[in-house]
């Protein structure tokens, strides 16, 4: 059987390690011959130090104590322990690492991320909270308030005129470390952020939101510590990365050599000039972002926005083929109970969604609608005054970008099937539209 040894692996001394002996988290076997009785990192950890050959694998070792702090804390704030893909993002987050989690919603990113906020603001970190909407303001600084007493100043623009001046004169003064806004007020009060940067931790709640204004990105690394040198020379690599692929992709190889120096000098003068900044974390059920400016995030700090993976969920997915959509959606909400979202086609539209939450109320079933503006409608799910929200299945709508409920919402239901709606126009835009378009027609 072949027997691969792998070069520069050994997470101890570096060196080549053997497969089958990284397969059990081991290092080499000239770090340590003999296999220790307990296979965990503080066992080897201990063994190796015994040897006398205890090196890099100490920085393990202390992560992983880092880490059992930490899942202790969070079972503390939370009452359970972090489950596996929490537990996979929580020692990459402790490793300082700046990194995209990209899950659907309900696995505990939003959990995660204000359990992380809370335990680095006990350790003296001045961190930025980044959300699309200001309902999600509201309930990401109430999770974390209850985490972190004092520590948290949250704005929106839908609060009080003294709460708005008591906020913006903390934010003002940087009387906080844990600061919580929206996207929206990044843009309009920058210079109120920067004025109390670095941050040590900067966490984006819903890329999307972030992304639909490349200025956002540049304002981002600007709070992590960033100058405009640095960000400039960053902006200059990809674009010449991308030049780089447009002259392999046209045979023309004189051009792209000429590229592929200017690409490395590129990369030599920003590892000269570059000081690391704070981490950087962004969550999303989506990471599809548009543009070039996320790229800047890979040649800063090492990661890349995109891509996604699939978790099971303790969801049943059902459907049901109506002639009467909206009796049929009353008389399954009345069955469900308390606790349900219902998203109506934009095919059908917002008048659809008005008739659909009058029936209900009508049927004796307490419900809300929630279109752009309604600000109050998910604080009376959050509060138990009514069963169901009703609201437009849109990609930015209120009830798809603005709730993070999990002890409230059961269940959801779907009347039409969720789609865009675009103009004929904008659609022909899109190449690989055009090119699906192109092959049905033939």
């Amino acid at each position: 059987m072949v027997k691969p040894v792998y070069r520069h692996a050994c997470p101890n001394c570096g060196g080549p390690a053997e497969a089958e002996r990284l397969e059990k988290g081991l290092p080499c076997t000239r770090c340590l011959p003999v296999e220790p009785s307990e296979l965990s990192v503080r066992g080897i950890a201990e063994a190796l130090a015994a040897r006398g050959t205890l090196a890099g694998y100490a920085w393990l070792h202390a992560l992983e104590d880092e880490y059992e702090a930490f899942a202790r804390f969070f079972e503390e704030k939370t009452g359970s322990r972090p489950w596996s893909a929490q537990r996979s993002w929580a020692r990459r987050l402790l490793a300082l690492e700046s990194m995209a989690i990209i899950a659907p919603t309900g696995v505990g990113k939003t959990t995660l991320l204000t359990v992380y906020a809370a335990y680095r603001a006990g350790q003296g970190w001045r961190i930025l909270y980044l959300v699309p909407t200001e309902n999600l303001v509201r309930q990401v600084a109430s999770r974390l308030e209850s985490y972190a007493p004092g520590s948290v100043v949250w704005y929106a623009s839908s609060m009080g005129r003294r709460a708005k001046e008591e906020a913006l004169a903390r934010l003002e003064a940087g009387d906080y470390r844990i600061a919580v806004v929206t996207t929206g007020f990044l843009q309009r009060r920058f210079e109120v952020l920067k004025r109390h940067s670095p941050f040590n931790l900067i966490l984006v709640d819903d890329v999307d939101s972030l992304m639909r204004s490349g200025k956002n990105v540049e304002r981002v690394l600007a709070l992590l510590g960033y100058d405009e040198g640095t960000i400039k020379a960053a902006e200059e690599l990809v674009k010449a990365r991308l030049d780089l692929y447009k002259a392999l992709a046209r045979g023309r190889e004189s051009k792209a050599e000429e590229l592929k120096l200017k690409i490395a000098e590129l990369e030599a003068d920003l590892r000269a000039s570059s000081i690391p900044g704070g981490q950087l974390v962004i969550a999303s059920a989506t990471g599809r972002p548009r543009g070039l400016k996320h790229l800047l995030f890979k040649e800063l700090l090492g990661f890349e926005v995109g891509g996604g993976s699939d978790y099971l969920r303790n969801v049943d997915d059902v459907y049901l083929a109506s002639g009467e959509p909206v009796r049929d959606v009353v008389s399954v909400v009345k069955r469900l109970g308390a606790g349900g979202i219902v998203f109506v086609s934009q095919s059908y539209g917002k008048a659809y969604a008005k008739l659909l939450a009058r029936r209900l109320e009508e049927e004796g079933v307490p419900a809300a609608l929630a279109l752009a503006g309604s600000r109050r409608a998910v604080q009376k799910l959050a509060e138990g005054r009514v069963w169901v929200l009703v609201g437009v299945a849109s990609r930015y709508g209120v009830v798809v970008r603005g709730i993070d409920l999990p002890e409230r919402v059961r269940y959801t239901v779907f009347l039409g099937v969720p789609g865009r709606v675009m103009r004929f126009e904008d659609a022909l835009a899109s190449p690989r539209r055009l090119r699906r378009g192109l092959l049905h027609i033939e």
